[in-house]
């Protein structure tokens, strides 16, 4: 039997995915997911996991409260 080990990318202030919110998909490498995540703005914001999203309304916001999934 062999197992497969897949990687995806959580927001840690909405908790969208990239696999599904996003329509990534899954990537079957942590090192090239990562690469991926930031290429299209996943962000490490104060520690925390941040979608392209949550990332510009940091930008934008002198409130950083994060977004709202919705």
């Amino acid at each position: 039997m062999r197992l497969e080990h897949y990687f995806d990318i959580g927001c840690d202030r909405c908790g969208r995915h990239r696999s599904t919110d996003f329509e990534m998909g899954l990537g079957n490498s942590a090192k090239l997911t990562r690469l991926m995540g930031k290429a299209e703005g996943w962000r490490t914001i104060r520690g925390e996991t941040v979608c392209p999203i949550c990332a510009k309304q940091e930008n934008v916001s002198d409130n950083t409260g994060g977004c709202k999934n919705g």
